[in-house]
């Protein structure tokens, strides 16, 4: 399956206790991330797709904890978990059987679900860690849960939700083909709407991905933001 992944982001920063001051900004050239100092920012990553689908808050602090300890600082994890289906082949289940979305449906968010979220996120702020938070996932597009209707007031609730968590990089996984491109599109003018403030002027757009699509048929680079990065992970697709 050929997808990518975009993430929003301005400044981020946050602190953990006894630590120094975390920040993440964009270089001036609006190719990569850079800490407090202006130096490139050493991101050393983890997947945790499954953190607030599957632990409560208790593990998620232990997980959170653990990693930092390893030398992590930042967490990749699907903010309803990687999709239903997956669960379901993976045989998991949710912390007491709570899905984010109630009935499937993206505009009715699980009040308790995101209760823990809300914890889980303030847990890595504490710990200095960012985490790289999807909002969709291919599958959801595939089985009609995210579209084109739909996405645009998810993804606003959704940062008008987290405004005030500074360790949040806002990411997506659609399938690299010219359809997704309305989704995408809608997906970030619902992350700016919610987050005007601190996404709506020189926000930044990582893009990761398999192809060069993304700039073929989203146009230029800076008709989206300040930051436009394309990654390859899996090459051997092709």
């Amino acid at each position: 399956m050929i997808i990518f992944l975009l993430g929003v982001l301005t400044l981020l920063s946050c602190r953990a206790e006894g630590s120094a001051k975390m920040t993440i900004n964009i270089s001036s050239n609006g190719r990569h991330f850079v800490d407090g100092n202006g130096k490139p920012l050493f991101w050393q990553g983890d997947t945790e797709w499954e953190l607030f689908h599957l632990l409560s808050a208790s593990d998620a602090k232990a997980l959170l904890q653990q990693r930092r300890s390893q030398g992590f600082n930042v967490i990749q994890v699907m903010v309803t978990g990687v999709y239903p289906e997956w669960g379901v082949a993976k045989g998991m289940k949710p912390w007491k059987d709570g899905q984010a979305w109630l009935d499937n449906n993206p505009l009715t968010p699980n009040k308790d679900y995101f209760t823990r979220v809300d914890a889980i996120v303030a847990m890595a702020a504490e710990y200095n860690m960012v985490l790289v938070i999807g909002v969709y996932h291919s599958v959801d597009q595939d089985h009609g849960r995210i579209n084109i209707q739909n996405a645009k007031p998810w993804a606003r609730w959704l940062a008008q939700r987290y405004k005030d968590a500074k360790n949040i990089v806002w990411s997506m996984y659609p399938h690299a083909v010219a359809s997704s491109v309305p989704v995408i599109r809608a997906t970030v003018e619902g992350l700016l709407e919610g987050d005007e403030e601190r996404l709506g002027v020189g926000n930044a757009l990582e893009a990761w991905g398999y192809s060069a699509f993304a700039t073929a048929e989203m146009g230029p680079p800076n008709s989206w933001a300040g930051e436009f990065n394309l990654k390859s992970a899996h090459p051997e697709t092709f």
